[in-house]
């Protein structure tokens, strides 16, 4: 997939001094998910039968950022490198349960400007794939 590269920025009203962001901050992670839902037309889905796929049926409210490590972090430029993963879940039952766990992989970086504004930039975003793929061996 060709590297994606998008950005999104929050206004933060607490002063958060003179550190970089943490790549696990509630405000990050909402952002990567809003990066990743105004962008959705260009997330895939690699589908067991059908291959890849476009995933415009994904949602920020069904999803999360997990799995974070930060790779990098630089207090005087005020920036972080992130890696995590991506789980996406469509609700199919009546019920609202969730079902059929989508994960991926993410990079994106995290850098406070000098408006104390939070930039997010996701760097590269690989196809989800369904995180239990054992229920297609059995049927």
């Amino acid at each position: 997939m060709k590297k994606i590269i998008m950005i999104a920025s929050l206004i933060t009203l607490s002063s958060c001094g003179n550190k970089a962001p943490k790549c696990e901050d509630k405000k990050v992670t909402e952002l990567v998910l809003s990066v990743l839902d105004d962008n959705k037309d260009k997330l895939q889905v690699n589908l067991p039968i059908f291959g890849l796929v476009p995933f415009r049926t994904f949602k920020k409210e069904n999803s999360k950022v997990a799995n974070i490590m930060t790779t990098s972090s630089d207090d005087k430029l005020l920036i972080c490198g992130c890696e995590g993963s991506v789980e996406a879940w469509i609700e199919k039952s009546d019920d609202g349960k969730k079902t059929d766990t989508l994960v991926s992989t993410i990079t994106y970086t995290a850098q406070m400007n000098s408006e104390k504004e939070i930039i997010v930039k996701v760097n590269d975003v690989k196809p989800f794939e369904m995180k239990d793929k054992s229920i297609y061996n059995n049927h």
